[in-house]
C-alpha cells in the first residue's frame, strides 16, 4: 500500500515517543514520499505537528477507498497485533488468576 493512498494509520507501538503517539489511536498521515522509501511514516502527531515514524510501529488503513469489508474486520490484523502485545502482560498470560 503505498503512503499516498493512504489518509490514516493505527498506532501499534509508542515505545519511545509516549507523549507523542498513543497505542491504538489513528493518526492522520501526511503524504512525505522521501520518508517513505526510507521506511518511515509522516504523522500529525499529539502536539498537532507533522513528524516522521518508523512506519512497522502503525498499521496504515485506506479510508478513501470504498469500505469492501465491515470496518472491524478491515482492523482485525492490526487488533490482533495490538491484542497480542497487551496480552502478555495480563496475569492469565503469566500464569496468575
Amino acid at each position: 500500500m503505498e503512503c499516498e493512498n493512504v489518509e490514516f494509520a493505527l498506532c501499534l507501538s509508542n515505545e519511545g515517543y509516549p507523549a507523542s503517539l498513543e497505542t491504538g489511536k489513528l493518526y492522520r498521515v501526511v503524504p512525505d514520499k522521501d520518508a517513505a522509501a526510507e521506511g518511515y511514516l509522516r504523522i500529525i502527531d499529539e502536539s498537532g505537528e507533522d513528524y516522521v515514524f518508523t512506519a512497522d510501529r502503525f498499521y496504515l488503513i485506506d479510508l478513501r477507498q470504498p469500505v469492501k469489508q465491515s470496518p472491524a474486520t478491515q482492523l482485525q490484523p492490526a487488533l490482533e497485533f495490538a491484542f497480542a502485545c497487551e496480552c502478555r502482560l495480563c496475569p492469565a498470560k503469566q500464569g496468575g488468576n
